[in-house]
């Protein structure tokens, strides 16, 4: 019986030590990928900054930037960070807006590009 004992306490603090980490790690990781969902409020707010990134990620998993013409886009996002015009598309012209995208531990860039005035494509790409 005291051999069982002392089998039981030698792998207990181990698999204890496993399953707190193991817990601490899923909040951390669950904190820092949460989906916050679009909101004009929260994309201007200065104290949530760290929201932009999840708030960007929703924008294009929804897809509700598809469609939309230029005023349409800096009316829900405000002004762009960065304007890119091509000049070389067919027809010439067709634009590009950069927003810098931060998140809690991430950093990001969305890229919403425009052809014949309505969004194409829109991306969010990671600067990790």
């Amino acid at each position: 019986m005291i051999f069982k004992r002392y089998q039981l306490r030698k792998y207990a603090v181990p698999v204890g030590v496993i399953v707190i980490y193991g817990c601490l790690y899923a909040a951390f990781y669950l904190w820092v990928t949460e989906k916050v969902p679009f909101s004009k409020a929260g994309w201007e707010s200065k104290a949530d900054l760290g929201d932009r990134w999840p708030m960007a990620q929703s924008l294009i998993e929804t897809g509700c930037l598809r469609g939309k013409t230029e005023p349409e886009v800096l009316q829900m996002l405000g002004k762009e960070d960065s304007r890119d015009i091509d000049e070389n598309s067919e027809p010439p012209g067709d634009v590009t807006l950069t927003y810098v995208a931060p998140g809690r531990l991430r950093f990001g860039i969305l890229d919403i590009s425009f052809k014949n005035g309505r969004v194409a494509r829109a991306k969010v790409t990671s600067m990790d």
